[in-house]
């Protein structure tokens, strides 16, 4: 079997080498910081929408949502036990 390989050869002055490459990935990974606050703020105000249409058309489904967000943001102990913390105690008992 033949194999086509191909080789690519950046000039000196072209556009594609090595350092507009550098600024191009450094431009997108400036960017991603920028998208995490925006996907944030974008889940927020979907989930008071939510809540806001939930408590228009179920009221009590909606209180009790927000009695148990309210609850889970006060409470101190963790929704989901830490895997890590369960496995010390497990074999400090032993």
């Amino acid at each position: 079997m033949d194999e086509i390989t191909e080789t690519v050869v950046y000039e000196e002055g072209s556009e594609e080498n090595s350092e507009a490459l550098l600024e191009k990935f450094e431009d997108r990974k400036k960017l991603r910081l920028d998208d995490v606050a925006a996907t944030q703020a974008v889940i927020c105000v979907l989930a008071a929408a939510a809540l806001f249409v939930t408590n228009l058309l179920y009221p009590d489904t909606a209180q009790a949502f927000f009695d148990k967000l309210r609850h889970c943001m006060t409470d101190s102990t963790y929704i989901l036990p830490n895997p890590v913390d369960s496995l010390i105690s497990y074999l400090q008992s032993r």
